[in-house]
């Protein structure tokens, strides 16, 4: 659920794969539990192009 996962181009933001866990961990009786949104080596193309 970091930056590249959740908004891989600009302006256009896809929480599908953090919906997707959350509801298989729902469905298990799991927990889920977050982690660092910004990261220095997982920040979206777009971001770090230098466009």
């Amino acid at each position: 659920m970091t930056w590249h996962a959740t908004e891989p181009r600009q302006n256009q933001f896809s929480h599908a794969r953090g919906d997707a866990v959350v509801s298989f961990a729902r469905a298990h009786g799991q927990i889920v539990r977050g982690h660092a949104l910004l990261w220095h080596n997982q920040l979206p193309g777009w971001l770090t192009g230098g466009t």
